[in-house]
């Protein structure tokens, strides 16, 4: 499993810097889906890297893949923020940060559970 790190700042969630596996794609585009991977994920958010530029304010529909769970947690989430980055000669990948918009509770519990277990 990759590292994972618990991020503490003056924030409403505890973030976990952590690689799970998310399928999103725009709402106005649902159609669409696209992979990426978390860089880290709290309860109110994530940040994904991803490999097209997504503009702020942009709706997503999100599937979150924790490992050894059966279901992905599905919700709705708004670019908050984009930067880009390279990494050699290959094309520019992005850190995209996402706010949830809609998020059942016991999924937001489950994201909850999930970063507060790497705490301990």
């Amino acid at each position: 499993m990759n590292k994972e790190k618990v991020i503490e700042e003056k924030r409403k969630f505890i973030r976990l810097n952590t690689s799970v596996d998310v399928i999103y794609s725009i709402l106005k585009q649902p159609e669409e889906k696209l992979t990426a991977q978390t860089k880290n994920i709290s309860a109110g958010g994530i940040c994904i890297i991803a490999h097209e530029k997504l503009d702020i304010h942009t709706l997503l529909v999100i599937s979150i893949y924790f490992p050894g769970e059966a279901l992905p947690i599905i919700c709705e989430g708004r670019v908050v923020w984009t930067k880009s980055f390279q990494i050699g000669k290959e094309a520019a990948h992005y850190d995209v940060g996402v706010e949830f918009t809609k998020i059942g509770q016991e999924d937001r519990k489950k994201i909850d559970q999930y970063v507060f277990s790497y705490i301990k």
